[in-house]
């Protein structure tokens, strides 16, 4: 789009803004537009309105913090984020996002504080569970890693997420350099679901990389 396009673009959204206000793709359209235009107060306002006309989806205040973070508003996107954990209380994945966003900057132990903080507070949410060994797995920290999904196996057992669990957990495993480990855990899964894809791409992998292609 050129200078003139853009503004007429602009003028036909505001346009049909105005006889449709709740329309979602509109504000998302005019935000694009402005962004276009380096217009970025304008473009901000418009994904504001999106998310107080749909205030329960995430993805719209994602779509935000990005939309700050990558202006350079640091401050300003954690704020958003940290506003849907607010609004959102008893979402696991606004308080994933925010540990995400916390982590992705480099401040991976205050990630880890804010999430350890969550799961005190909802410990039947497995979901941050995850999240801090996916975390710990991120900075190399595997045993700590290998401690968590251990705990989820020990509190789920062969549940879906015990199972999916044990996955995970042979996959530290295996960066540990504890592949009879690694096994044991995945025939584990294999006998409460004998066509886990996951679980039988792992082996086959073990097995390619001990030159048995017979297993593999």
């Amino acid at each position: 789009l050129n200078g003139n396009n853009k503004d007429e673009a602009a003028a036909l959204l505001k346009g049909g803004i105005a006889g449709h206000p709740d329309n979602l793709a509109l504000h998302l359209a005019l935000a694009d537009v402005y962004n276009r235009q380096q217009k970025t107060a304008e473009a901000s306002e418009q994904l504001k309105e999106i998310i107080r006309l749909d205030p329960d989806n995430l993805a719209h205040r994602v779509r935000l913090a990005n939309y700050d973070a990558g202006l350079g508003n640091v401050a300003e996107a954690e704020q958003v984020l940290r506003q849907a954990v607010a609004d959102l209380a008893e979402s696991g994945p606004a308080k994933l996002a925010l540990v995400k966003f916390m982590e992705e900057r480099h401040e991976q132990k205050d990630a880890e504080r804010e999430l350890l903080a969550f799961i005190e507070r909802s410990p039947k949410d497995e979901a941050l569970r995850f999240g801090l060994a996916g975390l710990y797995q991120e900075a190399g920290e595997l045993d700590k890693a290998e401690a968590v999904y251990r705990e989820i196996i020990e509190r789920d057992d062969v549940s879906p997420k015990g199972l999916e669990a044990r996955i995970r957990l042979a996959r530290v495993l295996i960066r540990k350099d504890k592949v009879q480990d690694a096994q044991t855990v995945l025939h584990e899964v294999l006998k409460e679901n004998a066509s886990d894809n996951d679980a039988l791409i792992l082996l086959g992998s073990i097995a390619l990389a001990k030159k048995d292609a017979g297993n593999a």
